[in-house]
C-alpha cells in the first residue's frame, strides 16, 4: 500500500480506478502486489513489461457483448469454459461480464430448463 500512498494521483479517483483495474486483470494471484500497480509513465513494474499478457485482457473487456452472451450461451454459463475459448484468465472475464451487467447464473438457469 505504500506504493499508492506515496502516489500524488493528479487524476484523482479516475486514475486511481484506471489503475486497480489494470492491476486487476494483469494479477493472478488473490492479492495485488506493488509490482503490478503501474503508473503512467512508469516503465519499472511488470504491468509495463508485459503487454502480451494486456493485449489479451483489453481485447476483451472491449469485447462485444452478443459476443460474450454467445459464450456463455454455448457453454452453459461456465466461465472457467468461456475464459479457455477467449485465452483469458477467469478473473479478465468476470472483468468484463461485471461491464456489460451479464451474470453467468443466469446461463445456468436458463441451461436447466
Amino acid at each position: 500500500y505504500e506504493k499508492m500512498f506515496s502516489y500524488a494521483w493528479p487524476g484523482n479517483i479516475r486514475e486511481l480506478r484506471n489503475v486497480i483495474e489494470q492491476a486487476v486483470l494483469l494479477c493472478d494471484a488473490d492479492s495485488i502486489s506493488a509490482q503490478l500497480i503501474c503508473f503512467p509513465g512508469d516503465s519499472s513494474t511488470i504491468a509495463a513489461t508485459r503487454p502480451e499478457k494486456m493485449r489479451k485482457t483489453t481485447r476483451h473487456i472491449n469485447a462485444n457483448r452478443d459476443d460474450l452472451i454467445n459464450l456463455l450461451t454455448k457453454y452453459k454459463g461456465s466461465v472457467i469454459k468461456c475464459a479457455a475459448e477467449l485465452e483469458v484468465t477467469t478473473r479478465a472475464l468476470y472483468y468484463c461480464l461485471k461491464q456489460d451487467n451479464l451474470n453467468p447464473d443466469e446461463f445456468r438457469k436458463r441451461a436447466r430448463k
